[in-house]
């Protein structure tokens, strides 16, 4: 206990090496714990002890019963030896209070005696003090009490030298003290010095390799809180899941701010089809990685059915505000199943999911799983052609949406502005919608995330797009199947 406590207290400046140094010389002496020493000159270090110990996530107990019948196993001054006390709970479970819960040697020294391994948790000294007072008194025999030594005092020898160092001056003063002899007889040595019957022996302390291996150390109560997921799974249900107006249900929606070093988006340019305040509201996503210093060149269109959904316009893609865009109803969406299923090539399979897509969403991405890594392949717009994208990686011990997706299901909520999601950030910043991640499986087994940014609502988006990427993901496995054979 001393080694730990000591480096505790002076870490946090509660004690100087000073007082911890005369200490830890009288606690040698008295055969008493270095807490119960300090307690007796600084009556704040057992409280603020107990509040560090609580904050840290450790289990303080305020009401002590203690358990007699693990008592009576355990050797004498045992438990005043350490400061610690076998305990009932209300739940008749038996758990180790102790003045110092990280103390190792309390844990290890009552597994050992009882046999068992108790869960160890905090209680304060004031409180365990009487607590053990009393349970020796009907259990274990309390040990003797403890010699009269002023800490610090001057201890003088039988030649009338005094010892300076304080540090010493208990051990001297014991040591110096005079001793009985022994009767004798003519002739013999003198008998060795023998221990009065009222004196306790030494308690024995015993190694940790002295303790059974099968025996595991007592561990610590923390409070037991549910396993927080990797993200924040937020679901927002629409009181209507035709509506297209966000505006008409309660939304969790969230702005993420555009990561730094990342160029500034150029002005929109005002649409006589629009009303103004939905033109305000819009933005101009970025045609390219924030990292990258030149934008990507639309790849050629491959060979893909043509009722994929519209043409895209001349020049930039502007993403169109939320009233503007609509829902996708149940016969286009077998349609689009259909053209998915009709694909001969992956790159065929994977611009008609996109194009499909965009007429639901501002922005679509494709990553592609490998190995450890989350490869960005295809990003498309609303009513954009979709464009290859092989900048951005995401790692898949990181914890981000896609991994959700992967391991979870699909994902809705807003876009967590975490370090993690630092790669693909900025082609979604500027968006006022939810983020829809979903999994593409390929006999049964994770090949793609789809990243959609929702402009209706968010979660027929999210059962629209499962649909569209389960097509996908049959629609591969039949490309795989027929280039085997």
């Amino acid at each position: 206990m001393g080694d730990d406590l000591a480096q505790r207290l002076i870490w946090t400046k509660l004690a100087t090496a000073g007082e911890i140094s005369s200490a830890l010389a009288l606690s040698m002496v008295q055969r008493r714990s270095l807490l119960s020493v300090l307690a007796e000159s600084r009556s704040d270090i057992a409280k603020v002890l107990a509040r560090q110990f609580q904050k840290g996530g450790l289990q303080i107990l305020t009401t002590l019963e203690p358990s007699m019948e693990s008592i009576r196993k355990l050797p004498k001054g045992l438990c005043a030896r350490l400061l610690a006390l076998p305990v009932v709970l209300q739940d008749g479970s038996v758990v180790l209070a102790a003045a110092n819960p990280t103390d190792p040697q309390v844990s290890e020294e009552f597994a050992y005696h009882l046999g068992l391994d108790l869960d160890i948790v905090g209680a304060r000294l004031d409180q365990l003090l009487p607590v053990l007072r009393a349970s020796t008194a009907h259990g274990e025999a309390e040990p003797a009490p403890p010699e009269q030594l002023t800490v610090g005092s001057p201890a003088t020898s039988r030649r009338g030298r005094v010892r300076t160092n304080p540090g010493l001056q208990p051990i001297v003063g014991a040591l110096n003290r005079p001793r009985k002899k022994m009767p004798t007889a003519p002739g013999l040595a003198p008998l060795p010095e023998l221990r009065p019957k009222d004196s306790q022996p030494p308690i024995p302390l015993v190694q940790a390799s002295m303790a059974p291996s099968s025996r595991r150390a007592a561990g610590m109560v923390v409070p037991r809180r549910a396993p927080e997921p990797a993200v924040p799974l937020v679901r927002r249900m629409a009181a209507e899941l035709g509506k297209d107006d966000p505006e008409a249900s309660p939304s969790t929606e969230r702005i993420v701010e555009q990561p730094p070093g990342s160029p500034a988006p150029p002005p929109l340019p005002r649409r006589s089809s629009v009303p103004a305040e939905a033109a305000e509201r819009s933005s101009v996503p970025p045609e390219h990685d924030g990292r990258s210093s030149a934008p990507a060149e639309p790849a050629a269109r491959s060979s893909a059915p043509t009722n994929l959904g519209p043409k895209p316009a001349s020049g930039p893609p502007h993403p169109l505000p939320p009233s503007v865009t609509r829902e996708i109803s149940d016969e286009e969406l077998h349609k689009l199943s259909e053209a998915i299923g009709l694909a001969g090539a992956p790159d065929e399979v994977f611009t008609a999911l996109c194009s499909g897509l965009s007429v639901l969403a501002h922005r679509v991405a494709l990553f592609a799983i490998r190995g450890d890594e989350l490869q960005c392949r295809l990003i498309a717009t609303d009513h954009g052609v979709p464009l290859p994208h092989y900048d951005i990686v995401v790692n898949m011990s990181e914890p981000t949406v896609l991994k959700t997706a992967i391991q979870s299901g699909p994902y809705v909520g807003p876009l967590p502005s975490t370090v993690a999601h630092e790669p693909f950030l900025g082609l979604f910043s500027k968006e006022r919608a939810e983020i829809v991640s979903v999994c593409i499986r390929v006999s049964d087994r994770p090949a793609m995330v789809l990243l959609v940014a929702a402009t209706g609502n968010a979660y027929a988006t999210s059962r629209r797009a499962d649909h569209l990427a389960n097509s996908a993901g049959a629609a591969l496995e039949r490309i795989l199947r027929d280039r085997k054979h």
